[in-house]
This record gives C-alpha cells, structure tokens and sequence, in this order.
C-alpha cells in the first residue's frame, strides 16, 4: 500500500513542478514597486 502511495506521490510532482515556474515568469506581471518617500523634516535630520 505504502509503495502504491508513494508512486502516485511521484507521478503527480512533476507535472506539479512543471507548471508553475511557466506561469509565474511570463503570465504573473510584477506589480509596481512603490518607495516611500520621506517629507522634508524626516530628510533633514542628522543620522
């Protein structure tokens, strides 16, 4: 039984690993990455 488990374990992997690396690169878009800007006191003080 354990080994009828574990070949089916097997067999599912790697259409699982194949998939999502295709999606995720060219499918998913980046989202836009926001910086804080900080306000004028904030700049001006000494580190």
């Amino acid at each position: 039984m354990g080994k009828e488990q574990r070949a089916s374990k097997n067999e599912k992997k790697p259409k699982k690993d194949a998939a999502p690396p295709k999606t995720a690169g060219s499918d998913r878009p980046t989202p836009p990455v926001t910086s804080v800007m900080p306000k004028g006191k904030l700049a001006k003080k000494p580190l």
